[in-house]
């Protein structure tokens, strides 16, 4: 690992209070919602379908099963 991380310690429990790196992946411009042209909104509908796809299944299949 290359750069530093700042840890808390309370009653036996460790947060992560800060972390940076020269090398890290990830960028604030990208993560924020505010990213212009570059985000369509109809995308995350079609990442909420894959997302749910496990849970419409099952839901379809116990359907099936308790009627």
């Amino acid at each position: 690992m290359t750069g530093s991380v700042k840890l808390g310690l309370y009653k036996g429990n460790i947060k992560v209070l800060s972390r940076q790196s020269p090398y890290s992946l990830y960028q604030p411009k990208l993560a924020a919602f505010t990213m212009g042209s570059d985000y369509d909104q109809k995308d995350a509908g079609g990442f909420i379908r894959i997302l749910g796809l496990p849970a419409r299944s099952q839901a379809k299949l116990k359907q099936e099963i308790f009627s």
